[in-house]
């Protein structure tokens, strides 16, 4: 049986890393979004 603290370390990290693919995924939208919005705007 794993140690008390390292379950609070181990949920703790899968926390942040969740946190942190949501902070991509967002990013990768806005990416995404701008290039669209530039290429419209230079197709139009």
């Amino acid at each position: 049986v794993a140690p008390r603290r390292f379950t609070v370390r181990a949920k703790r990290l899968s926390f942040l890393l969740a946190l942190d693919v949501r902070a991509l995924t967002l990013t990768a939208i806005v990416a995404v979004a701008t290039i669209a919005l530039a290429s419209y705007g230079v197709l139009f």
